[in-house]
C-alpha cells in the first residue's frame, strides 16, 4: 500500500498530469487491494479481485515490476509475452543507450 500511495504522489506531482493521476488513482484503488500468503506460500486474492478475474481451476501467471504484481490468465499472459518479444530489440538498444544493459 505503501508503495501505490508513493507512486500516487508522484503522479499528482508531475505538472499537468493531476487529472491522468486522479482517474488512475480512481481505477487502482477499486481494482487493487493488499494480498497476503497462507502458510504455504501461496498468494491469497480476495474475492473481488478472483471476480474480476476468469480464473477459476486454471493456472493464473504472475508478472512483478516496480513493486506491483499482475495477475493474469494464460490468454493475456501469452499475448503480453509475444507483444514485449516484437519489442526486445528496440528496448534492448534504448537501455543500451542509458548504459542500463
Amino acid at each position: 500500500l505503501s508503495l501505490w500511495l508513493e507512486h500516487i504522489e508522484k503522479m499528482k506531482a508531475t505538472p499537468g498530469k493531476a487529472a491522468a493521476a486522479q482517474r488512475l488513482s480512481f481505477i487502482g484503488n477499486a481494482n487493487g487491494a493488499e494480498v497476503k500468503l497462507d502458510k504455504t506460500g501461496r498468494v491469497l486474492l480476495p474475492s473481488n479481485l478472483r471476480a474480476k478475474i476468469p480464473m477459476e481451476k486454471q493456472t493464473v501467471y504472475l508478472s512483478f515490476y516496480s513493486g506491483f504484481a499482475k495477475v493474469m490468465t494464460k490468454a493475456v499472459y501469452e499475448a503480453e509475452l509475444q507483444s514485449y518479444v516484437a519489442h526486445r530489440a528496440e528496448d534492448l538498444e534504448a537501455l543500451r543507450d542509458e548504459g542500463l544493459y
